[in-house]
């Protein structure tokens, strides 16, 4: 992170270790947040005395290291800014306010929050909203990332790697999810990509499609990360992030309406239906075998993809019958879609596409290419 600082802008990074007291027991760490907050706003207070100008200081933290920054910024006024990354969730759910990161800590306090559960065998992280705008990658909790990472089966995963002596691998299995944070805000610092978050009232509804403004103009759209500001939307926004281990982990959001056709002559079927944009390398998944399509039905669903297409002039989409359900019995073969229509969430431009086949079906295990409308 201070080398992608560093490559931004001309700054003063400083970092601190305090691994020697960030180790088990878990309550002994909790514990000594408090000394290290109280070190660091020594240093900062004697910096102030020397000139420094406090609204313009930002503390970075990661888990404990949140609640740090929260500590000293209580007792450091007008602080400018606190960025908390997925704040530690045990012991901080009975806190008071004084006692963990909140609004009041800084001028401006964003976090992001990618293992938030309330019991600590289901994740590290505050699932709650304690900034002026909290971030919500993915929901949350569990990160595309980290594979199978509920927190039963990634604390099941864990003990096998440690029953083999692999303990190193054990302590990243779990902490997947919670790193998570760091390395999206890490991503955030150069990124091309505008990572915007939407407001919502929750996960579920933003991947359907149904959160896709800012307000009053794409201007308004909240960053993830570094670049947040407290110009910008505040509350709780969600986001999806790439499902690369490697960055970027960043992208760009559109929002994909398939329109079925009234006269097809199936009534309802279900399947895996992907789009894939112009030049674009990879396909997106829209649905899967969970859901149910029929005649004349409309669904949506928010994507993200790496790259924002120069131009989109033509789409292509895939489909492919389940046999998940009653080895795929009442469902038809094939499927037609009337339009498709792609809104680009991060300029609010709408695009519709229409078959470019005079037989518009899509047959199980094919794809069709649609064009502008």
């Amino acid at each position: 992170m201070t080398r992608e600082l560093l490559k931004l802008e001309d700054m003063n990074v400083i970092t601190v270790d305090w691994s020697g007291g960030n180790q088990f027991p878990y309550g002994q760490a909790v514990a000594n947040t408090v000394i290290v907050a109280a070190i660091i706003r020594q240093l900062l207070q004697a910096m102030t005395n020397v000139g420094a100008q406090p609204q313009q200081m930002h503390l970075i933290g990661h888990s404990l290291g949140a609640h740090i920054s929260s500590y000293v910024g209580r007792d450091l006024p007008n602080l400018g800014r606190i960025s908390g990354l997925d704040p530690a969730g045990p012991d901080f759910y009975v806190s008071l306010i004084p006692d963990r990161l909140d609004p009041s800590d800084a001028l401006f306090v964003d976090v992001i929050h990618t293992d938030g559960a309330p019991r600590v065998h289901s994740g590290f992280g505050h699932l709650e909203p304690l900034g002026h705008v909290d971030f919500y990658p993915n929901g949350g909790s569990a990160q595309p990332t980290c594979g199978s990472n509920t927190g039963t089966v990634l604390l099941q995963s864990a003990w096998s790697l440690i029953s083999t002596f692999n303990v190193a691998n054990a302590a990243d299995t779990l902490a997947c999810n919670h790193m998570s944070a760091v390395y999206y805000y890490t991503d955030s610092i150069n990124t091309p990509s505008p990572a915007f978050a939407y407001p919502c009232s929750d996960y579920k509804s933003f991947e359907q499609g149904l959160c896709t403004s800012c307000g009053s103009s794409p201007d308004r759209c909240q960053r993830i990360g570094y670049h947040a500001s407290p110009s910008r939307t505040l509350g709780t926004l969600y986001l999806m992030t790439l499902h690369g281990v490697k960055p970027p982990h960043l992208g760009f959001h559109f929002r994909v309406t398939l329109e079925s056709d009234m006269n097809d002559n199936g009534q309802q079927t279900r399947g895996v239906i992907k789009v894939k944009f112009d030049e674009q390398e990879e396909d997106a998944s829209l649905f899967d075998q969970s859901t149910l399509l029929k005649r004349g039905s409309i669904n949506s669903k928010t994507i993200l993809i790496a790259n924002k297409p120069k131009t989109l002039k033509t789409i292509n989409i895939s489909f492919k019958k389940s046999l998940g359900f009653s080895l795929g019995i009442g469902l038809a073969d094939q499927w037609n879609f009337r339009s498709v229509t792609v809104l680009d969430m991060q300029s609010n431009v709408s695009y519709k596409f229409c078959p470019t086949s005079n037989s518009p079906m899509i047959k199980s295990g094919s794809n069709l290419t649609y064009k502008l409308c």
